[in-house]
């Protein structure tokens, strides 16, 4: 009852009447570690590694038998040279000329079907065509003249030197050995003090005082070799005091507060050196000589990228410049975290009864800042309004794929812009005027929650061989506020979030719904022009818990059963969380996103930017603390995040029966269940899906791809001019035939992605100028195609998800005896659901968003077989052992005190899904997976190692998908078609993209990824230096056997990678580092530490 959840008590060493103490020093370097598979692989060199960490202890009496003391230094540095590959423009592609392989997609070395080999020689036909003179687009004429831009391009960018990223042919990596001055976690360069005093005041009470203060150093490390470092500082310290008071023989009383903070300190490349005072220009020199280099828009700098997703702008495949110099919300920011926890606990043995009765209040709050995505303004790379036309009809052969990439190469090279964004904000909830990048860059908020607890707990002593433990807990969690009142919800709560539509879900799926009006966004919470709760208060939060012990007294030998059960709330905020979520919505911030097209011209590059004077943008409204602000059905770029009406604290049961038994002295055998329900788990819900049924805009679709016409593409396209078409009139040209001939919207239907195609009529401002505009000109209600169109998201907190956890777990334990102690543990486990109360900015992408049932799977924590063994061994050598107990003095010094250990795990792989790019159902929060057309076992996956690469599908295959039908293809959307399938080795169709309008039908989470096995191994040497002092010389080896660590596959079936492994299971995928190959991450390759101590 006083924590019913698993408990973990971590406790600072005390002083005593001796001085005692410790030296310690320990190293790993690379020259001892194993080669990372991969780097084997790529014939890369073995990164370089030197850790090294030192410190040490000492404790005694302050004054004897009154006063300790203990003191603990424990230090780290860490410097590290990483092997790492990035995405850079191959040497021809730079200059503009882009190669391919006429009728096979582009594919690295690492791919099934390369178009290079690893130095990069083509294996396949090549043909090339220039950008420039051959694309012969009359906008995108030469290469950028910004010199910004164009000195990333030409003179900053490394000629590659990897060709197992990218397509190999226009894409390539550079791989080189980054030096890393230490990483974030606990690779990095640490300075931490621990000390703890105990003084005995009176016979009968005793205070502790401890504390630990630590400070963490590391850098945001570049991409490029050419490219600029960040810095990085966490600061965590921790105040403990506790009072210990006797009252009585029978009863105890302990009082506790303490208090614990971190602050964290993040600059960019831009940035360094600022943001130490009140201003947020004081930039050391080098910083402000780099942002002098960034193209200047009316005194504001222009930081050029080729993505903002959180905008509307999606990431992109070929570059992103932040491999050079980073800029954005995580690269420059600054918190202070505190937190206060006062509480006691008063103890009563009375009889064969032992109560507890205690509380505590805590109160915590995040003081921090950011330089939020869009406060530094950027111009985003891409299409715009006019795509280049680059496709098979004028290049034989070409791959749709291939033709994007290239059109992307040539938007890049041209600094081709696709829209730009700007942000502004307010820091006080009494401001009237927005503070743009030059009045304030920095973002401030200062989050804060209130909680306490009380419980009740009594552990009875029935029988001699029954002891009943029952308990009570109440928890009282607070309602979340930012202390400047800056915390914007909706006007009417939940019923403000579906906008014009109406005021419940009845809402969706309605295009001609009209109960509702314009979404309305006001500062809520405490200090507050508004002070309603931003949630409602949660009063019903009492959890009990009960448990018994019985030993058996007619079995011989000891045999005990145990069981229990108890409830957990789960109310404590992250408050990171709430700052990505709520402090971005509009209201406390205004994030613009301008496309090019809202300018009134179909094309724009960096230069005209600049000459035109692009910046600031125009905020869409202005700020009103004391009232509310509304958000303009011509925006549609925004995100934003509601609470909902019946959100609860959310709540864990536990259920758990054992029986433990022991076999022979000191060696016992447990056997349990252990199960969890968790209920109201937190999520959040997408409304703005868009809907493609009710509105006869699915039908539209299918005719259209089928080379028909609809009526409903003519109205909406009725008398525009389309760029690569002409008019739309209804005859001569239709609104079908026009989308299968423009740039920007014949690959969507080509491909069957209507969701994408319904977001870009919802949302695009190209050839009307206004986001919207395509609906408006047809005449249809601005929420034909979304429920709330004033926004490009519309998210609602929920706590409705739910899970459920069954396991079988078996433990055999040896105390030590022998020489030897040890434990094996086997779990045989499930876990189901549709969430699991992680962070619940995690947006949950459904397979079907009118049926949430559906997105009931297993879960990701799910792992069906787990077993881990540990064990100690003192080997029987010397004095008093088995061996060699008379040898003479100097063989005992040699042979005693030697101990080995291990640690073995093994894992089953985690549930998985198999993906496709392809938006079947919607194209705001969906997740699509593909159609099973052929036998897809469970077990489908195993390792295989090829020459070259490895992959877990061995026998399956990535081909290009059979056209649909088309119809006549009046508008040659087979040139664009770029969908894949998967076969076998005998050609036969596995896994297809679904068809428009259906959810796939493999399901989530069906495949299981790679296992993992693992075994660490530690050997030690004691030796007594003299009475009181040892010397302890040990060597640990992690991963001992060398075995790779996978992580999980190439999922996408639309990828020519599809099945393929690129990363150990410490690292991630990355789309924007290098597509196709790995984040930075901790290696899982064997390494080995040695570590020296002296004990006194």
């Amino acid at each position: 009852a006083a924590n019913g959840s698993a408990q973990v008590r971590l406790q600072t060493r005390s002083g005593t009447n001796q001085f005692h103490g410790a030296l310690f020093y320990a190293n790993n370097n690379s020259a001892l570690n194993a080669k990372d598979w991969f780097d084997n692989l790529k014939g890369a060199q073995k990164s370089y590694l030197n850790r090294t960490q030192y410190g040490g202890r000492l404790g005694g009496p302050i004054i004897k038998n009154k006063a300790f003391f203990f003191v603990l230094i424990d230090n780290q540095q860490y410097l590290a040279k990483q092997s790492f590959v990035t995405n850079v423009f191959t040497d021809l592609a730079r200059q503009g000329i882009f190669r391919y392989s006429p009728g096979q997609r582009n594919a690295n070395a690492q791919a099934a079907r390369p178009s290079v080999d690893l130095a990069g020689n083509p294996l396949v036909p090549v043909t090339s065509f220039n950008l420039f003179t051959d694309v012969k687009d009359p906008f995108r004429t030469a290469m950028t003249t910004v010199p910004y831009w164009r000195d990333i391009l030409t003179k900053y960018m490394p000629s590659p030197n990897d060709f197992t990223v990218g397509d190999g042919l226009n894409i390539a990596g550079i791989r080189w050995n980054r030096r890393i001055n230490g990483l974030n976690g606990n690779d990095n360069n640490r300075k931490q003090l621990n000390a703890r005093v105990d003084y005995q005041l009176t016979k009968n009470n005793k205070l502790s005082v401890s504390m630990s203060r630590e400070k963490d150093d590391s850098v945001q490390v570049r991409f490029w070799p050419t490219g600029y470092d960040g810095t990085s500082a966490y600061y965590p310290h921790v105040y403990t005091t506790q009072w210990t008071s006797v009252i009585s023989p029978a009863v105890l009383n302990e009082f506790r507060i303490g208090r614990i903070q971190s602050g964290f300190h993040q600059r960019s490349p831009f940035q360094l050196g600022c943001c130490s005072g009140s201003t947020s220009t004081d930039r050391s020199p080098a910083a402000q000589k780099l942002m002098d280099t960034l193209p200047q828009v009316n005194g504001f700098p222009l930081y050029v990228t080729t993505a903002a997703t959180n905008a509307g702008f999606a990431a992109r495949n070929t570059l992103d410049p932040a491999v050079y110099v980073s800029e954005g919300f995580a690269t420059t920011r600054g918190n202070y975290n505190p937190s206060w926890q006062i509480g006691d606990t008063l103890s009563w043995i009375r009889g064969k009864h032992a109560f507890k009765v205690g509380g505590e209040f805590l109160t915590y709050w995040s003081n921090g800042w950011n330089t939020t995505v869009e406060q530094f303004p950027k111009a985003v790379l891409g299409d715009g309004p006019t795509p280049a036309s680059i496709t098979s009809a004028r290049f034989p052969g070409l791959d749709a794929n291939d033709g994007t990439i290239a059109r992307e190469i040539l938007n890049d090279l041209a600094g081709s812009v696709r829209g730009f964004t700007q942000g502004y904000l307010i820091n006080k909830s009494s401001q009237t005027q927005w503070d743009d990048f030059k009045t304030e860059s920095r973002r401030f908020r200062w989050l804060s929650q209130n909680d306490w607890s009380a419980y009740f707990k009594d552990t009875w002593n029935a029988t001699a061989n029954l002891t009943l433990n029952l308990g009570l807990r109440y928890d009282k969690f607070g309602v979340l506020y930012e202390a400047n009142g800056i915390l914007p919800n909706a006007v009417g709560g939940q019923a403000g979030a579906f906008g014009i539509s109406g005021t419940s879900y009845s809402a969706l799926w309605d295009p001609n719904a009209a109960g509702g009006k314009m979404t309305e966004i006001e500062l809520v919470g405490k200090h507050s022009p508004h002070p309603k709760p931003f949630y409602p208060n949660d009063w019903n939060n009492f959890a009990p818990a009960v448990g018994f012990s019985y030993k058996i007294p007619w079995l011989s030998g000891t045999t005990v059963v145990r069981g229990g059960y108890g409830v957990n709330y789960a109310g404590k905020p992250i408050f990171l969380d709430y700052e990505l979520a709520f402090l971005n919505t509009p209201g406390s911030v205004d994030r613009e996103a301008q496309p090019v097209s809202a300018l009134g011209v179909n094309y724009m590059n960096l230069e005209t930017a600049v000459s035109r004077g692009v910046l600031p943008l125009a905020p869409g409204f202005q700020p009103n603390p004391a009232g509310s602000i509304t958000v303009p059905l011509t925006d549609r770029s925004q995100f934003i995040y509601f609470m909902g009406s019946e959100r609860r604290t959310s709540y864990i049961q536990t259920f758990n029966l054992s029986v433990q038994r022991e076999l022979i002295p000191r060696m016992t055998l447990e056997v349990s269940y252990v199960g969890t329900k968790g209920t109201k788990l937190y999520h959040d819900l997408e409304l703005n899906e868009t809907n493609i049924f009710e509105n006869q805009f699915l039908e539209a679709f299918n005719m259209t791809r089928a080379g028909g016409n609809h009526p409903l593409f003519d109205q909406m396209l009725r008398n525009l001019n389309v760029p690569g078409a002409g008019i739309v009139n209804g005859t001569a040209l239709t609104g079908s035939q026009a989308l299968r001939l423009y740039a920007s919207t014949r690959n969507f239907i080509a491909d069957g992605n209507v969701g994408a195609l319904a977001d870009f009529f919802n949302r695009s401002s190209n050839i009307t100028g206004v986001p919207g505009g395509f609906l408006r000109n047809g005449g249809l209600a601005q929420n034909f195609i979304v429920v709330n169109p004033q926004f490009r998201g519309v998210e609602l907190w929920l706590a409705d998800a739910n899970s459920i956890y069954h396991s079988l777990q078996a433990q055999l334990r040896q105390q030590f005896a022998h020489g030897f102690s040890g434990q094996f543990t086997y779990i045989w486990s499930k876990g189901l659901g549709d969430g699991i109360n992680s962070a619940i900015r995690d947006q949950t992408l459904l397979l079907d968003p009118r049926n949430r049932s559906r997105n009931q799977s297993r879960l990701s924590f799910d792992r069906t077989h787990a077993v881990n063994a540990h064990g100690t061994w003192e080997l029987p050598f010397g004095p008093g052992k088995t061996f060699l107990a008379g040898a003479p003095a100097f063989v005992h010094r040699a042979v005693e005190g030697w101990q080995l250990s291990s640690i073995t795990s093994f894992n089953s792989g985690a549930p998985m899904n198999l993906t496709s790019s392809v938006l079947t159902m919607g194209g705001t929060r969906i997740l699509s997976v593909p159609d099973a057309v052929g036998p897809i076992s469970k077990d489908l996956g195993k390792l295989e190692k090829g020459n070259g690469f490895v992959q877990f599908f061995p026998g399956l295959s990535s081909a290009a998908a059979p056209p649909p039908d088309f119809g006549s293809d009046p508008g040659n959307l087979k040139a664009v078609y770029s969908n894949r399938v998967i076969v076998d080795s005998s050609g036969k169709i596995l896994l297809a993209n679904a068809a428009p309008g259906k959810v796939g039908t493999l399901g989530l989470r069906y495949l299981q990824g790679p296992s993992h096995f693992l075994i660490n191994l530690g050997v030690a040497k004691r030796t007594q230096i003299r009475e009181g002092m040892t010397f302890t010389l040990r060597a640990d080896l992690i991963n001992a056997l060398n075995h790779p660590q996978w992580g999980d596959p190439n999922v996408d079936i639309n990828s020519a990678s599809f099945g393929r492994i690129g990363c150990s299971v410490t690292q991630t995928p990355s789309s924007t580092v290098a597509a196709g190959t790995c984040s930075a991450g901790q290696t899982t390759a064997r390494t080995i530490t040695i570590n020296a101590r002296i004990d006194f």
